[in-house]
């Protein structure tokens, strides 16, 4: 079963400048009927990247805009992201309710 949603990404440790970055990201399904989040910690920004890259395959012009836009802002939404249960499973990004999902892609 596909998923579609939007991955939010957050930058914990904003304010701790002279931190590694901390980040977490979760997955909220367009069709899910809880507002609950399941969120993975990053530390760092090549591991954030590299799991957006290689887990959720986010395109190059999408994950170009993604530092600057933390940096920024301290979060940024990726919308439109497809995503299957067994991706979602292995990416730590599932919770009980995408089960649970009405409808599919």
């Amino acid at each position: 079963m596909k998923h579609k949603g939007t991955l939010h990404i957050v930058w914990r440790n904003r304010g701790s400048r002279d931190l590694e970055p901390q980040y977490a990201a979760g997955f909220l399904d367009y069709l899910s009927s809880t507002d609950s989040v399941k969120m993975v910690d990053f530390r760092g920004d090549p591991a954030l990247l590299q799991f957006l890259r290689e887990g959720v395959q986010v395109r190059q012009q999408t994950l170009d805009s993604v530092l600057p836009g933390l940096r920024e802002a301290g979060a940024v939404s990726i919308f439109n992201v497809i995503l299957d249960e067994n991706e979602l499973r292995k990416l730590g990004l599932a919770d009980g309710s995408l089960s649970r999902a009405q409808g599919t892609l």
